[in-house]
């Protein structure tokens, strides 16, 4: 979860917080998210104070070894697994 809320608050990758992210630094941010949170938390803790009501968003209608496939893999479920 820390690694999205970086990403949204910075635009930071994945590849950029694994490599550049330490702990002390990691400390300071959230010690300074204590005081200023993130804009996406301010906002969200906003809304949720004015009632708005966040729709959970849907899973993707496709399975998993659908989308295994669809990358040129194949599926390591057993057959007794598959739901089609």
């Amino acid at each position: 979860m820390l690694y999205v809320i970086l990403i949204e608050a910075f635009g930071w990758s994945w590849e950029y917080i694994d490599e550049e992210m330490t702990l002390p630094r990691m400390e300071a941010i959230t010690k300074r998210w204590e005081v200023v949170p993130p804009l996406s938390v301010s906002i969200a803790s906003i809304a949720s104070a004015l009632g708005v009501k966040r729709e959970p968003k849907k899973a993707p209608e496709q399975s998993m070894d659908e989308l295994v496939a669809l990358m040129g893999g194949v599926s390591r479920r057993p057959e007794w697994q598959k739901t089609e």
